[in-house]
Protein backbone atom coordinates (compact mmCIF):
# COMPACT_ATOMS: atom_id res chain seq x y z
CA UNK A 1 0.00 0.00 0.00
CA UNK A 2 2.74 2.42 0.94
CA UNK A 3 4.48 1.57 -2.30
CA UNK A 4 1.39 2.56 -4.35
CA UNK A 5 0.85 5.72 -2.25
CA UNK A 6 4.43 6.86 -2.84
CA UNK A 7 4.11 6.27 -6.56
CA UNK A 8 0.82 8.20 -6.60
CA UNK A 9 2.38 11.18 -4.80
CA UNK A 10 5.31 11.23 -7.20
CA UNK A 11 2.89 11.13 -10.14
CA UNK A 12 0.87 14.02 -8.69
CA UNK A 13 4.00 16.14 -8.26
CA UNK A 14 5.03 15.48 -11.86
CA UNK A 15 1.55 16.40 -13.09
CA UNK A 16 1.58 19.66 -11.07
CA UNK A 17 5.02 20.63 -12.41
CA UNK A 18 4.03 19.84 -15.97
CA UNK A 19 0.77 21.77 -15.59
CA UNK A 20 2.61 24.77 -14.15
CA UNK A 21 5.07 24.78 -17.03
CA UNK A 22 2.25 24.49 -19.56
CA UNK A 23 0.45 27.49 -18.08
CA UNK A 24 3.65 29.52 -17.96
CA UNK A 25 4.44 28.53 -21.54
CA UNK A 26 0.93 29.47 -22.61
CA UNK A 27 1.17 32.89 -20.95
CA UNK A 28 4.57 33.73 -22.42
CA UNK A 29 3.55 32.40 -25.82
CA UNK A 30 0.52 34.69 -25.81
CA UNK A 31 2.72 37.66 -24.88
CA UNK A 32 5.81 36.86 -26.93
CA UNK A 33 5.06 39.53 -29.55
CA UNK A 34 4.54 42.21 -26.91
CA UNK A 35 7.79 41.22 -25.16
CA UNK A 36 9.83 41.74 -28.34
CA UNK A 37 11.58 45.11 -28.08
CA UNK A 38 11.70 47.05 -31.33
CA UNK A 39 15.04 48.45 -32.41
CA UNK A 40 15.09 52.26 -32.67
CA UNK A 41 16.73 53.72 -35.75
CA UNK A 42 19.54 56.17 -35.02
CA UNK A 43 19.87 59.49 -36.85
CA UNK A 44 22.86 59.16 -39.16
CA UNK A 45 22.61 62.36 -41.21
CA UNK A 46 23.80 65.66 -39.79
CA UNK A 47 22.99 69.16 -40.98
CA UNK A 48 25.64 70.35 -43.41
CA UNK A 49 27.21 73.75 -42.93
CA UNK A 50 24.68 76.48 -43.57
CA UNK A 51 25.55 78.39 -46.73
CA UNK A 52 25.34 81.79 -45.02
CA UNK A 53 28.32 80.78 -42.87
CA UNK A 54 30.59 81.25 -45.90
CA UNK A 55 32.39 84.51 -45.31
CA UNK A 56 31.41 87.44 -47.49
CA UNK A 57 34.05 88.64 -49.91
CA UNK A 58 35.37 92.17 -49.40
CA UNK A 59 37.65 93.90 -51.93
CA UNK A 60 39.56 96.95 -50.69
CA UNK A 61 42.61 98.06 -52.71
CA UNK A 62 44.90 100.58 -50.96
CA UNK A 63 43.35 104.09 -50.95
CA UNK A 64 44.47 106.23 -53.90
CA UNK A 65 46.20 109.59 -53.27
CA UNK A 66 46.37 111.73 -56.39
CA UNK A 67 49.38 114.02 -55.99
CA UNK A 68 49.37 115.68 -59.42
CA UNK A 69 49.44 119.47 -59.42
CA UNK A 70 46.42 120.38 -61.52
CA UNK A 71 43.77 123.08 -61.21
CA UNK A 72 41.06 122.05 -58.81
CA UNK A 73 37.89 121.11 -60.65
CA UNK A 74 34.94 123.38 -60.24
CA UNK A 75 32.77 120.32 -59.75
CA UNK A 76 32.79 116.54 -59.75
CA UNK A 77 29.55 114.61 -59.89
CA UNK A 78 28.13 111.29 -58.75
CA UNK A 79 26.34 110.87 -62.08
CA UNK A 80 29.52 111.47 -64.03
CA UNK A 81 31.51 108.98 -61.95
CA UNK A 82 28.87 106.25 -62.40
CA UNK A 83 28.51 106.94 -66.13
CA UNK A 84 32.25 106.73 -66.74
CA UNK A 85 32.55 103.61 -64.57
CA UNK A 86 29.91 101.89 -66.70
CA UNK A 87 31.57 103.08 -69.90
CA UNK A 88 34.76 101.28 -68.86
CA UNK A 89 32.71 98.20 -67.98
CA UNK A 90 30.94 98.14 -71.35
CA UNK A 91 34.25 98.53 -73.16
CA UNK A 92 35.53 95.50 -71.22
CA UNK A 93 32.43 93.44 -72.04
CA UNK A 94 31.01 93.76 -68.54
CA UNK A 95 27.40 94.41 -67.51
CA UNK A 96 26.79 98.02 -66.37
CA UNK A 97 26.26 98.59 -62.66
CA UNK A 98 22.96 99.81 -61.21
CA UNK A 99 23.03 102.83 -58.94
CA UNK A 100 21.81 101.60 -55.56
CA UNK A 101 20.51 104.26 -53.10
CA UNK A 102 21.60 102.18 -50.11
CA UNK A 103 25.17 102.07 -51.45
CA UNK A 104 25.00 105.83 -52.14
CA UNK A 105 24.04 106.20 -48.49
CA UNK A 106 26.92 103.98 -47.36
CA UNK A 107 29.36 106.03 -49.48
CA UNK A 108 28.03 109.27 -47.95
CA UNK A 109 28.40 107.84 -44.45
CA UNK A 110 32.01 106.83 -45.18
CA UNK A 111 32.83 110.21 -46.75
CA UNK A 112 31.36 112.16 -43.86
CA UNK A 113 33.21 110.03 -41.30
CA UNK A 114 36.59 110.47 -43.04
CA UNK A 115 36.26 114.27 -43.17
CA UNK A 116 34.94 114.51 -39.62
CA UNK A 117 37.60 112.27 -38.06
CA UNK A 118 40.39 113.19 -40.50
CA UNK A 119 41.48 109.73 -41.66
CA UNK A 120 41.83 108.25 -45.14
CA UNK A 121 41.57 104.47 -45.00
CA UNK A 122 39.15 101.62 -45.53
CA UNK A 123 38.89 101.08 -41.79
CA UNK A 124 38.03 103.89 -39.39
CA UNK A 125 39.86 104.45 -36.08
CA UNK A 126 37.38 102.06 -34.43
CA UNK A 127 38.35 99.29 -36.83
CA UNK A 128 35.07 99.28 -38.79
CA UNK A 129 35.46 98.75 -42.53
CA UNK A 130 33.25 98.96 -45.62
CA UNK A 131 31.36 95.78 -44.73
CA UNK A 132 30.11 97.30 -41.49
CA UNK A 133 29.27 100.65 -43.12
CA UNK A 134 27.38 99.02 -45.99
CA UNK A 135 25.47 96.76 -43.59
CA UNK A 136 24.61 99.78 -41.42
CA UNK A 137 23.17 101.47 -44.51
CA UNK A 138 20.78 98.53 -44.87
CA UNK A 139 22.33 96.79 -47.88
CA UNK A 140 22.39 92.99 -47.50
CA UNK A 141 25.32 91.77 -49.54
CA UNK A 142 27.02 88.72 -50.89
CA UNK A 143 30.13 90.58 -52.05
CA UNK A 144 31.28 94.17 -51.55
CA UNK A 145 34.17 96.37 -52.67
CA UNK A 146 35.34 99.90 -51.98
CA UNK A 147 37.46 102.41 -53.91
CA UNK A 148 38.79 105.56 -52.24
CA UNK A 149 40.52 108.57 -53.83
CA UNK A 150 41.93 111.80 -52.39
CA UNK A 151 43.54 114.74 -54.16
CA UNK A 152 43.00 117.29 -56.93
CA UNK A 153 41.23 116.20 -60.11
CA UNK A 154 40.47 118.13 -63.30
CA UNK A 155 37.10 116.44 -63.81
CA UNK A 156 35.19 113.15 -63.49
CA UNK A 157 37.28 111.54 -66.23
CA UNK A 158 40.51 112.46 -64.42
CA UNK A 159 39.25 110.83 -61.21
CA UNK A 160 37.95 107.61 -62.80
CA UNK A 161 41.05 107.45 -65.01
CA UNK A 162 43.25 107.59 -61.89
CA UNK A 163 41.35 104.63 -60.44
CA UNK A 164 41.62 102.72 -63.73
CA UNK A 165 45.39 103.29 -63.73
CA UNK A 166 45.61 101.49 -60.37
CA UNK A 167 45.42 97.67 -60.60
CA UNK A 168 43.30 97.04 -57.50
CA UNK A 169 40.86 99.87 -58.18
CA UNK A 170 40.56 98.83 -61.83
CA UNK A 171 39.71 95.27 -60.74
CA UNK A 172 36.88 96.55 -58.55
CA UNK A 173 35.49 98.68 -61.39
CA UNK A 174 35.57 95.77 -63.86
CA UNK A 175 34.59 92.81 -61.62
CA UNK A 176 31.88 90.85 -63.42
CA UNK A 177 30.23 89.66 -60.20
CA UNK A 178 29.38 93.15 -58.93
CA UNK A 179 25.88 94.37 -59.78
CA UNK A 180 25.34 97.60 -57.81
CA UNK A 181 27.26 100.81 -57.17
CA UNK A 182 27.03 103.81 -54.86
CA UNK A 183 29.15 106.96 -55.03
CA UNK A 184 29.84 109.98 -52.82
CA UNK A 185 32.39 112.77 -53.30
CA UNK A 186 33.05 116.17 -51.81
CA UNK A 187 35.64 118.90 -51.63
CA UNK A 188 36.68 119.85 -48.12
CA UNK A 189 39.52 120.45 -45.68
CA UNK A 190 41.59 117.38 -44.91
CA UNK A 191 44.65 117.74 -42.67
CA UNK A 192 44.86 121.46 -43.47
CA UNK A 193 44.49 121.18 -47.26
CA UNK A 194 41.51 121.64 -49.54
CA UNK A 195 41.07 118.37 -51.45
CA UNK A 196 38.50 116.14 -53.07
CA UNK A 197 37.68 112.81 -51.46
CA UNK A 198 35.69 110.28 -53.48
CA UNK A 199 34.15 106.97 -52.42
CA UNK A 200 32.88 104.14 -54.62
CA UNK A 201 30.95 101.30 -52.97
CA UNK A 202 30.35 98.14 -55.04
CA UNK A 203 27.98 95.35 -54.12
CA UNK A 204 26.37 92.06 -55.03
CA UNK A 205 23.03 91.72 -53.21
CA UNK A 206 22.54 88.69 -50.99
CA UNK A 207 19.35 87.64 -52.76
CA UNK A 208 21.16 86.64 -55.97
CA UNK A 209 21.66 83.30 -54.21
CA UNK A 210 18.56 81.75 -52.67
CA UNK A 211 19.32 81.01 -49.04
CA UNK A 212 18.21 77.73 -47.44
CA UNK A 213 14.78 77.90 -45.80
CA UNK A 214 14.99 79.16 -42.23
CA UNK A 215 11.55 77.69 -41.58
CA UNK A 216 12.80 74.24 -42.60
CA UNK A 217 15.88 74.62 -40.41
CA UNK A 218 13.67 75.58 -37.45
CA UNK A 219 11.42 72.57 -38.13
CA UNK A 220 14.46 70.27 -38.12
CA UNK A 221 15.58 71.75 -34.79
CA UNK A 222 12.13 71.20 -33.25
CA UNK A 223 11.99 67.62 -34.53
CA UNK A 224 15.48 66.90 -33.17
CA UNK A 225 14.44 68.26 -29.76
CA UNK A 226 11.28 66.11 -29.76
CA UNK A 227 13.30 63.06 -30.84
CA UNK A 228 15.74 63.59 -27.99
CA UNK A 229 12.86 63.84 -25.53
CA UNK A 230 11.20 60.65 -26.81
CA UNK A 231 14.47 58.73 -26.84
CA UNK A 232 15.11 59.76 -23.25
CA UNK A 233 11.77 58.33 -22.16
CA UNK A 234 12.27 55.17 -24.19
CA UNK A 235 15.79 54.64 -22.81
CA UNK A 236 14.53 54.99 -19.24
CA UNK A 237 11.80 52.43 -19.90
CA UNK A 238 14.24 50.08 -21.64
CA UNK A 239 16.50 50.17 -18.57
CA UNK A 240 13.55 49.03 -16.44
CA UNK A 241 12.83 46.20 -18.87
CA UNK A 242 16.47 45.12 -19.09
CA UNK A 243 16.79 44.91 -15.30
CA UNK A 244 13.43 43.21 -14.71
CA UNK A 245 13.11 39.49 -13.92
CA UNK A 246 9.36 38.91 -13.64
CA UNK A 247 8.27 35.70 -11.95
CA UNK A 248 4.72 36.02 -10.69
CA UNK A 249 1.60 36.73 -12.71
CA UNK A 250 1.37 40.37 -11.54
CA UNK A 251 5.05 41.01 -12.31
CA UNK A 252 4.68 39.46 -15.75
CA UNK A 253 1.58 41.58 -16.43
CA UNK A 254 3.46 44.73 -15.38
CA UNK A 255 6.43 43.71 -17.53
CA UNK A 256 4.25 43.22 -20.59
CA UNK A 257 2.58 46.59 -20.03
CA UNK A 258 6.01 48.24 -20.05
CA UNK A 259 6.83 46.36 -23.25
CA UNK A 260 3.69 47.78 -24.85
CA UNK A 261 4.61 51.29 -23.73
CA UNK A 262 8.17 50.89 -24.99
CA UNK A 263 7.04 49.61 -28.38
CA UNK A 264 4.64 52.54 -28.64
CA UNK A 265 7.59 54.91 -28.06
CA UNK A 266 9.63 52.97 -30.62
CA UNK A 267 6.95 53.30 -33.29
CA UNK A 268 6.60 57.03 -32.63
CA UNK A 269 10.37 57.50 -32.69
CA UNK A 270 10.84 55.57 -35.91
CA UNK A 271 8.07 57.56 -37.60
CA UNK A 272 9.70 60.81 -36.48
CA UNK A 273 13.12 59.60 -37.64
CA UNK A 274 11.76 58.99 -41.15
CA UNK A 275 10.32 62.52 -41.33
CA UNK A 276 13.47 64.06 -39.89
CA UNK A 277 15.74 62.30 -42.36
CA UNK A 278 13.67 63.59 -45.27
CA UNK A 279 13.64 67.14 -43.90
CA UNK A 280 17.42 67.04 -43.37
CA UNK A 281 17.91 65.76 -46.92
CA UNK A 282 15.73 68.57 -48.30
CA UNK A 283 17.61 71.16 -46.23
CA UNK A 284 21.00 69.87 -47.32
CA UNK A 285 19.93 70.04 -50.97
CA UNK A 286 19.11 73.72 -50.46
CA UNK A 287 22.48 74.29 -48.77
CA UNK A 288 24.31 72.64 -51.68
CA UNK A 289 22.50 74.81 -54.23
CA UNK A 290 23.25 77.96 -52.21
CA UNK A 291 26.93 77.12 -51.86
CA UNK A 292 27.20 76.34 -55.58
CA UNK A 293 25.75 79.78 -56.31
CA UNK A 294 28.28 81.40 -53.97
CA UNK A 295 31.15 79.63 -55.68
CA UNK A 296 29.93 80.76 -59.10
CA UNK A 297 29.90 84.40 -57.99
CA UNK A 298 33.29 84.04 -56.32
CA UNK A 299 34.63 82.74 -59.64
CA UNK A 300 33.16 85.72 -61.47
CA UNK A 301 34.59 88.15 -58.95
CA UNK A 302 38.08 86.74 -59.43
CA UNK A 303 37.99 87.49 -63.17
Amino acid sequence: MKKYLGAFLILMVLVMVATSRLWRGFFFAASSEERTLQVMQPIAEKLSQYGEQIKARIFTPPPLRHEASVPRAASLSREGIITLTNTYRRNAGRTPLREEPLLDRAAEMKLEDMFRRQYFAHRNPDGKGPAEVIAAAGYEYLMVGENLALGSFRDDADLVGAWMASKGHRENILKEGFQDIGVALRKGIFQGNEVWIAVQEFGTPANVCRAPSRQLKELVSKEEALLKQLQGKADALKYILDTSHPSGQEEIAAYNENVRRYNSFAREINSLVAKLRQHIADYNDQVAQYNDCLRRYEGELEN
